[in-house]
């Protein structure tokens, strides 16, 4: 039987109910049965299985909670099942699944829905898909699942049609191709998939951003540094940008406070992303007050929430809920793009155009405001600096390290995370390891839960993991709850190797696709690794390198 550490079941609850829940593809069987007759479960809003079911004009006799009845019909099943009756062998892989009438058991779950799937019954493959692309009761293969779900959509279902078409967007299993992702989509979209027309926009603003790209006409959006998160593709190379649906848009929630803009914001996210913004249960409070949800929105993104640091950044660009500040608000889409946020990196950029923006950031800077400082170095880091040029305001690299190194002595937190960075990566300095973890005790000391996120994930990727100990651990899994994407990604490697943990590879998977789904290019290389570590050879599922 599948059994999880104490660790991931304090994120996901008791296996398998919080994690499938969570990926909103619940496997469920709500069984109704008579004799050796089985009527299967109606399909609900949340089940992508049983689609056809019509209740039965007769009720059973027996109560359907009674424990000694569903013994006896699974015994029943059974016997169906091992004579080769396919719905017989599909029903009983799910009441193994679950735990009805038997004790839960994934690998016996996944031997009879395998049972099922290689008579070609439509909803076992499906399921045999979400069994390997989770890696539950079977090895993780997500070429596995890429198959069964090109036969599922093929054969109408609306569900394996949203799904392959995301992963045509992904570029891990298959190459990346947005035709073939839009016209899989538009066929969920046609069979009424209740997501799918959010995923067709997402598509055809690619294809459009694509397009103008291709034609040397390519917008402020989609120049220099912000390329990679508008076109989809990380400096270096690779990454396709992924419809997550969490956008700060210009109008939202203009006349409410921050918890407005934020539950609007994020009313589209499933409840894993929600969990994973380290905001899912202050989310779930509706009495909270703006000011609670201010704080709550400033502690996810201390963790490292991107989410939380381009909510502030538009929340102090537009004055929700708190006064207009353009400068802090540069200084929160620069921490939120030094975490991959996807969106950040165009709400700078139409920032910095703002009329009298960049005048009012270097204006403060000369004037000794270490916000103002950390967010002009800031724009230099990123490679913002072309539209520094153009109002005025360039200075060179040594002068964006020095006027981090200011706003560090002044006590200015992000700046000390940001510094050690330069010294931990030798960007503007040679390489200071021990300079950066400095910096980044500094911080810690003064609050910053990111820089004790920072202090073991540099640890983690040194490979000197093997001194983790289970505070560490805590540390690590405590941030992801809080929103950190960092340690996301570092408890996804800790996994992946045992370091610290039992290893545990599908929860390595787990952490690094949910990192991945937020823009981290680290979770997608690490995605990219595994999934090139047991390619298969066939042509369809070679990738460019």
């Amino acid at each position: 039987m599948h059994t999880l550490s104490p660790h991931i079941r304090k994120r996901t609850g008791t296996f398998p109910f919080r994690i499938v829940l969570l990926s909103r593809l619940l496997l469920v069987a709500a069984i109704g049965l008579a004799g050796e007759e089985m009527a299967f479960a109606q399909r609900t809003q949340e089940s992508p299985v049983f689609k056809d079911y019509k209740a039965p004009d007769k009720l059973p006799r027996l109560k359907r909670s009674d424990h000694l009845y569903q013994i006896w019909q699974t015994f029943l099943i059974s016997r169906k099942a091992s004579a080769g009756d396919v719905f017989a062998q599909h029903e009983l892989g799910l009441r193994y699944f679950v735990g009805i009438g038997v004790e839960a058991d994934t690998g016996k779950a996944a031997i009879w829905i395998k049972k099922a799937a290689d008579q070609n019954l439509r909803e076992a493959r499906f399921n045999l898909a979400l069994l390997a692309y989770y890696g539950w009761g079977i090895p993780w293969d997500p070429f596995e699942t890429y198959r069964n779900l090109l036969y599922c959509a093929s054969h109408g279902m609306q569900d394996a049609q949203y799904f392959l078409s995301i992963f045509y967007i992904e570029n891990l299993v298959v190459p990346r191709s947005l035709d073939s992702a839009r016209v899989w989509a538009q066929m969920a979209v046609d069979g009424g998939h209740k997501s799918a027309k959010e995923l067709l926009a997402f598509v055809d603003e690619q294809i459009e951003i694509q397009r103008e790209a291709a034609a040397g006409e390519a917008s402020a959006d989609t120049t220099g540094s912000a390329l990679f998160a508008a076109v989809g593709a990380a400096p270096g190379g690779g990454q396709p940008a992924m419809p997550v649906f969490v956008d700060f848009e210009p109008d939202s929630a203009q006349d409410g406070g921050l918890g407005t803009l934020l539950k609007s914001a994020l009313e589209r996210a499933d409840p894993e992303m929600k969990q994973a913004f380290g905001m899912s249960q202050m989310l779930d409070q509706q009495s909270e007050t703006d000011s609670a949800t201010f704080e709550a929105v400033l502690g996810a993104a201390g963790a490292g929430s991107p989410e939380a640091l381009a909510l502030l950044g538009r929340s102090y660009e537009n004055g929700t809920g708190v006064s207009p500040d353009p400068v802090l608000a540069i200084s929160y889409y620069v921490r939120a793009i030094r975490m991959d946020s996807p969106r950040a990196p165009r709400l700078l950029w139409s920032l910095l155009q703002a009329e009298g923006v960049v005048s009012e950031l270097k204006s403060r800077a000369e004037k000794g405001d270490p916000v103002a400082k950390f967010a002009w170095a800031g724009i230099v880091a990123l490679g913002f600096d072309g539209l520094l040029i153009e109002q005025g305001a360039q200075i060179t690299e040594d002068q964006a390290f020095h006027l981090l190194q200011e706003a560090s002595a002044a006590g200015h937190v992000p700046s000390m995370i940001e510094l050690g960075l330069c010294y931990y990566s030798g960007r503007w300095t040679s390489p200071r390891v021990d300079s950066a973890r400095a910096l980044w005790e500094m911080a810690r000391r003064a609050g910053s839960r990111e820089a004790e996120v920072r202090i073991v994930v540099s640890r983690v990727r040194e490979g000197s993991g093997g001194r983790l100990d289970e505070a560490d651990i805590k540390l690590l899994d405590d941030a992801v709850l809080e929103g950190s994407v960092l340690a996301e990604v570092a408890l996804g490697y800790c996994y992946e190797t045992g370091t610290g943990v039992p290893a545990a590879f599908s929860e390595a998977v787990r952490l690094y696709r949910t990192g991945y789904r937020r823009g981290s290019r680290d979770a997608y290389r690490a995605l990219r690794r595994l999934h090139d570590r047991i390619r298969p050879e066939e042509e369809r599922f070679a990738l460019a390198d």
